[in-house]
């Protein structure tokens, strides 16, 4: 995770520098030296939001389906 100062998001390298660093990745933004802020794209943002549950049944649901794809069956596992 990037840490930026908070003066440093904001005057040094813009704003706009910030966000694009938190599109590439969390940036955690510092006041006095501590940790204030954590920015991040809209997507992790989303993606942190779902219920570990959904997040399980979506990734669980990929790859039954990708394992589908490739001729793999529950008989085959017997």
């Amino acid at each position: 995770m990037t840490a930026l100062p908070l003066g440093a998001a904001i005057r040094q390298q813009g704003l706009s520098s910030a966000i694009d660093a938190a599109q590439r990745g969390p940036v955690t933004v510092t006041k006095n030296g501590r940790a204030a802020v954590a920015m991040m794209s809209v997507e992790d943002y989303e993606r942190r939001r779902q219920p570990a549950a959904q997040r399980l049944s979506q990734i669980v649901g990929r790859t039954a389906e990708e394992d589908a794809r490739k001729g793999l069956t529950e008989a085959k596992l017997d």
